[in-house]
C-alpha cells in the first residue's frame, strides 16, 4: 500500500503570461478628444439635447424636494400661515445649497467632449 500526498499542486493558468510591453506616455490630447468639426454634439444620436425623460426626471426631483421640505417642518402643531412660512424656509435653503454645485457643473461643462460616441 503506497501513501500518497496529501499537498495538491495548482492547476496551470488557463491564461499565459502576457510579455511586459513599453507603453509610450500617456498624452491627455489622444485622438479622442480630435473632434473634426464644432458643431454641436449630440450625445448617443439623441434628436434633441432635451428629451421628455430629462424633463420628467428634473420634475419627479423637484417634487421629491418640496415634499421633503413640506414634512421636515417642525413642530407639526404649529397653525397653517406659520408651517407654510417654516415650508418656504425649508425650500430656500434647500435652492440655496444646490446653487454652487450648479454654477460649478455650469463652469466646468463642455459639452463638446461629453461624447458617448467617441469612446
Amino acid at each position: 500500500m503506497t501513501v500518497q500526498s496529501a499537498v495538491i499542486t495548482p492547476a496551470a493558468p488557463l491564461i499565459p503570461p502576457m510579455p511586459m510591453q513599453v507603453m509610450g506616455p500617456i498624452n491627455a490630447e489622444g485622438p479622442y478628444c480630435d473632434l473634426e468639426n464644432d458643431s454641436p454634439v449630440l450625445i448617443a444620436g439623441a434628436s434633441s439635447r432635451i428629451t421628455f425623460d430629462s424633463v420628467q426626471k428634473l420634475g419627479f426631483a423637484t417634487l421629491g424636494v418640496a415634499l421633503m421640505s413640506y414634512c421636515a417642518v417642525s413642530p407639526r402643531t404649529l397653525p397653517f400661515p406659520e408651517y407654510n412660512r417654516l415650508f418656504l424656509q425649508n425650500l430656500s435653503v434647500v435652492w440655496l445649497a444646490a446653487i454652487a454645485p450648479i454654477i460649478s457643473l455650469v463652469a466646468v461643462y463642455d459639452d463638446k467632449y461629453n461624447n458617448i460616441n467617441t469612446a
